[in-house]
């Protein structure tokens, strides 16, 4: 899948960039394709959370809370904290 993805995408700037009238325009055109394509799919992955699983709850096929949030949400409430606490092991 992701060699088939990387391939898709190698085409996609090749030709954005032949049919741009200024190589820097057809590049910006593949940035925004790429970044749109990344925020679609990171908040389609996570509707469909709820029938393919989760790391913090057990198999089911529909949880209660199924449509609550949502991934951005759930960067900035789970993930980015554990990023930037301080590691336990430097305490002096």
């Amino acid at each position: 899948m992701a060699v088939c993805g990387l391939a898709g995408l190698a085409t996609l700037r090749r030709d954005l960039t032949a049919a741009a009238p200024r190589r820097v325009a057809g590049r910006a055109a593949f940035t925004a394709w790429v970044a749109v394509s990344a925020l679609v799919g990171g908040e389609l992955a996570w509707v469909l959370r709820p029938f393919v699983g989760s790391v913090y709850e057990p198999i089911a096929f529909l949880r209660d809370d199924a449509l609550d949030g949502n991934v951005y949400e759930f960067i900035w409430t789970d993930i980015l904290p554990h990023l930037f606490e301080p590691d336990p092991g430097d305490r002096r």
